[in-house]
């Protein structure tokens, strides 16, 4: 699911609790783009950030840096034929930005992609009950593509893994699987059933049969 920021302040109460437990209970993913200086108190549980004097400035100019590992820079086995986004992504020109210094993110967050300068957290992700949520501290990336002949590739490339990072947490509400660590082909086994309800919250009175 991607989320505008500067929408976040249009959800009504109800609208918020739905939106939160979509993530810490399904397992959800939630990837929140856009800026905005101003959030409802309602949204700043599940935000990867303190709103402690939120501004928005110019994106300082170069290229991003970005912290080995997932989602965005996965370590490459032989034969890997995965882009390499590191050294590539470029700030786009004239971009806005919140001004978020990577000390101003919650203590279960990282910053995953830095500004030229490692002053802004342009991407920030952290997990949040069962799910994930990213914030992608960069609404002018569609310049991308325009920018270079390979654009088209990076960019495709970025939103891609996030993505994929983001949907990897879903739960399912029937998981079923064997008590023990040891199978044998053609014996029967006890197996364990997990159930959650239509809120994904454990079902403990379920009868199956």
């Amino acid at each position: 699911l991607i989320v505008d920021l500067s929408l976040l302040e249009l959800l009504s109460d109800d609208e918020m609790v739905t939106l939160a437990a979509f993530v810490e209970k399904r397992g959800g993913g939630l990837l929140l783009t856009g800026v905005t200086d101003t959030l409802p108190e309602s949204a700043l549980r599940f935000l990867p950030f303190r709103q402690d004097n939120l501004a928005v400035g110019a994106m300082p100019p170069g290229k991003f840096t970005l912290k080995p590992g997932p989602p965005l820079a996965p370590r490459k086995a032989p034969g890997d034929s995965r882009i390499v986004l590191d050294g590539l992504l470029m700030a786009p020109v004239e971009g806005l930005a919140l001004r978020l210094p990577p000390e101003a993110l919650k203590p279960g967050a990282t910053a995953v992609v830095l500004s030229a300068d490692e002053q802004v957290a342009v991407v920030a992700t952290q997990t949040y009950g069962a799910g994930k949520i990213a914030l992608v501290n960069l609404p002018d990336a569609w310049q991308w593509p325009m920018a270079s002949d390979d654009g088209q590739e990076y960019y495709a490339a970025f939103w891609g893994r996030l993505i994929s990072w983001a949907a990897s947490a879903t739960r399912d509400r029937l998981v079923i699987k064997p008590a023990g660590t040891r199978l044998d082909l053609g014996s029967e086994c006890d197996i364990s059933v997990d159930l959650l309800n239509g809120e994904f919250s454990p079902e403990n009175g379920a009868n199956l049969e």
